[in-house]
Formats: structure tokens, C-alpha cells, sequence
């Protein structure tokens, strides 16, 4: 099964993360601060959404590419990268993604660049994605 890492980074922590998870699950990425907006999700069924907390809600440019968006039968599985709150961003993600099945969120927690969260929490968090969606 297809699937793509949706991914905003301003300080390259995000990035890690979405290139680690890629390296993972063999997904394609799009950054959506570059502007590589293909404006296009319908070939993938399932969609990584990867965002940092801003003021406790989503980025203006992720809210703004999530609302832009048909999620229409698609499962999202957001992680959300962090200092240690994930403030209102699940719930703002469930009111854009209309139509989709959004998971509940990863936390990937990281003090400046320093990540706390280990990375074979995010590999078993991705594996249990990839066979829940026969994606190996």
C-alpha cells in the first residue's frame, strides 16, 4: 500500500524524523515548507503527517495544506514533534482531515535538537502502522 510523510520542519527536527520514518517505511516525502505541494494526496491511501507545535496548534503552512486537502477514506497517522506538549493539535488535526481516519498521535519529544524520544519507539509505532496496512 502507497503511502507518503506530509512533514513541516523550521529548525530540521521534523526532517529528522521524516527522513528516519522514510528510511523506515519506504514512503515518499513531501516538504511542505519547500512549496513541493503536488496538491495531490489521491494515490495515497495512507498518509504520515508530521508537524512541531506551534503556540499549541498546528503551523500555519500544515494547517493550511491539511485544509486544502480531500481526506476522504485516507488513515492519517500524525507525529507530532514536541518539547513536552502537544496542546490542541490532535483535535485540530481530526476537525481538518474531514473524511479521514486519523490515528492518535506520536509524540516525539526533543529538548532543542537534543531528541528524548528513543528511536525504537518510533520504529515499533511504524511497524504497528505497516502491518495494520499490510504495507512489508
Amino acid at each position: 500500500m502507497k503511502s507518503l510523510i506530509v512533514f513541516f520542519s523550521r529548525t530540521g527536527n521534523t526532517r529528522k524524523i521524516a527522513d528516519k520514518l522514510s528510511l523506515i517505511t519506504g514512503s515518499e516525502k513531501e516538504d511542505v515548507e519547500e512549496g513541493k505541494d503536488t496538491g495531490d494526496i489521491k494515490d495515497y491511501p495512507v498518509i504520515f503527517l508530521l508537524s512541531p507545535v506551534w503556540d499549541g496548534r498546528l503551523p500555519g503552512p500544515v494547517r493550511s495544506y491539511v485544509a486544502k486537502r480531500d481526506w476522504r477514506g485516507k488513515k492519517i497517522y500524525p507525529l507530532i514533534t514536541n518539547g513536552g506538549l502537544m496542546g490542541s493539535i490532535y483535535p485540530e488535526i481530526i476537525s481538518l482531515c474531514k473524511g479521514g481516519r486519523v490515528d492518535e498521535p506520536l509524540s516525539v519529544r526533543f529538548i532543542f535538537e537534543d531528541q528524548k524520544t528513543e528511536d525504537p519507539e518510533i520504529e515499533a509505532w511504524a511497524g504497528r502502522i505497516m502491518r495494520s496496512n499490510l504495507m512489508f
